[in-house]
């Protein structure tokens, strides 16, 4: 591309006619050729397990999540998706050191996110000579766990799917041969905050296979309502994992696996409590008290 003309008459022959402080072209990757181009080049064929912080969760999914895949986390409001998606990625950054992690968050800010991430803490996992809170700031300290924001607006497809690539790429660098995980939260709030890209119908698809392609481990939390996919992630997903309030019981969820063509459990669920102590998973017949729920994970 070659500007012939521009606003700025003015400009010397070495200045770029269109700043970006004034506004003009900002020119993105194309998605299309960005994938190509990995396709090409990139196989993804590990069988490697992902172990979450819940032996029952565990024995569900035959040994944990399959690395780099993507898992839909689908359901209600306060069915606890992003605190198990949280309290996953805290679990693998402490396992295994060199580990990273990228949080989108289209819901709140980097603030807001920490504090949920304090909170996420799986009850599993042993914190010595320190607060919750003192281990999340670490590992953003320290760049394995990155956090990121993007203010509401009319930003383009390429341009966001261009800041993902970046992102990846960055943690990828700095840590080769090591897991990447990505939690990207919430999707129901992209048409409203990014309308742009809701608008785009391979945009989801597109992030989801650029992720599996760079063998990224993906969890896309949504709200959603039973058979409506408005972006296309339930059938890019594997598993789908499905979120449901029992009604005799409002504080235990139900999580059932929608489709896990990898694996043999799905229709299979177990159940989620949340107490003082944290999120707690387990299978059988749910108890009737939270505390109890503890005892019998």
């Amino acid at each position: 591309m070659k500007i012939v003309t521009g606003a700025f008459k003015n400009a010397s022959p070495n200045d770029h006619p269109y700043r970006t402080e004034q506004g003009g072209i900002f020119i993105f990757p194309s998605m299309h050729l960005a994938l190509s181009r990995r396709k090409m080049v990139s196989s993804n064929s590990e069988t490697c397990h992902l172990r979450t912080p819940y032996e029952a969760l565990n024995i569900l999914l035959d040994s944990g999540f399959f690395k780099g895949r993507c898992v839909a986390l689908a359901g209600g409001r306060g069915t606890h998706k992003s605190r198990l998606a949280f309290g996953q990625v805290l679990y693998t950054l402490d396992d295994d050191h060199k580990s990273r992690a990228i949080i989108i968050s289209l819901r709140e800010d980097e603030s807001t996110v920490k504090g949920n991430f304090y909170k996420s803490l799986p009850p599993s996992m042993k914190v010595v000579n320190q607060k919750p809170e003192q281990l999340v700031d670490k590992l953003v300290e320290e760049g394995r766990l990155e956090l990121c924001n993007y203010p509401p607006g009319f930003i383009a497809p390429e341009e966001f799917f261009h800041r993902v690539q970046l992102s990846v790429a960055r943690q990828k660098q700095a840590s080769p041969g090591g897991p990447v995980l990505l939690v990207f939260n919430s999707l129901d709030l992209l048409h409203s905050h990014y309308p742009l890209c809701a608008e785009h119908s391979i945009f989801v698809p597109a992030l989801v296979e650029l992720l599996c392609l760079e063998n990224v481990t993906s969890f896309f939390v949504a709200t959603s309502v039973e058979n409506r996919d408005p972006y296309g992630l339930m059938s890019m997903a594997d598993p789908v994992l499905r979120f449901l309030r029992l009604e005799e019981d409002e504080n235990i969820v139900r999580m059932t696996i929608d489709r896990f063509a990898a694996g043999t459990s799905a229709g299979k669920s177990v159940f989620l409590a949340l107490n003082e102590e944290g999120l707690h998973c387990y299978s059988g017949k749910p108890p009737t008290n939270t505390r109890a729920m503890a005892q019998n994970v």
